[in-house]
């Protein structure tokens, strides 16, 4: 799974095993060892070969694909731009189809094709987080993410209990790397999470049912 990240922003990852951050603004990644890519490796992403320059440890997708960390920018364009056989194939399509290819209508084909090679798709921030944390949850937070790069704080240290409540990883020691991919099924506070969020999505529900019914709620 590629991922882009500005620097120093929400998305790099949190602490290197090998190597560096990215420092270039195209065409260095930073890479989850499990994908078996080296320092010095060079890979190809669409159109463009990158460098890896870091390896970093855990950085999955939610369905357990290692990640490949790229620039930002980068990113947006390997998942925005269309590949070039299927512009070709699709601009043949287009100058074969007489609605689109009229003599008496110059410019109109070129125009077609050249919105066929664009994207109406955007980037967009679906949620922002306001500021309203004290200054003491502030410090507190900021200690854990450093905590969290250096590698001080591991959130795989016991005790770890499964959804069943059997024990998982004993208290003070910590997952292997094979333990946290291998999950037999959740873990015990991940089941708590799903539970309260599903018990506030059928709270809203209900909300919106009685909105609908009488109106909005002051």
């Amino acid at each position: 799974m590629v991922v882009g990240y500005e620097p120093g922003q929400p998305g790099e990852p949190g602490y290197l095993v090998a190597g560096r951050h990215i420092t270039r603004s195209h065409y260095e990644a930073v890479a989850d060892v499990r994908t078996g890519f080296v320092l010095g490796e060079r890979i190809r992403i669409r159109r463009h070969d990158y460098t890896v320059v870091g390896l970093t440890r855990r950085m999955v997708s939610s369905g357990g694909d290692p990640m490949v960390f790229i620039p930002l920018k980068d990113a947006q364009e390997a998942q925005f731009l269309k590949d070039n056989d299927a512009i070709l194939n699709e601009r043949e399509r287009t100058a074969a189809n007489p609605a689109f290819n009229r003599p008496g209508v110059p410019g109109l084909l070129e125009a077609v094709q050249a919105s066929q090679a664009s994207s109406r798709s955007v980037n967009a921030v679906l949620v922002q987080v306001q500021p309203g944390l004290s200054a003491e949850a502030q410090a507190s937070l900021d200690e854990f993410i450093a905590g969290m790069a250096s590698g001080d704080i591991n959130v795989w240290t016991g005790p770890i209990n499964l959804q069943d409540g059997t024990e998982y990883v004993a208290d003070g020691a910590v997952a292997t790397d094979d333990e946290v991919w291998y999950l037999p099924q959740l873990l015990e506070e991940v089941l708590k999470v799903e539970l309260a969020l599903a018990e506030l999505l059928l709270h809203l529900r209900s909300l919106l049912c009685i909105e609908r019914s009488l109106g909005p709620l002051d």
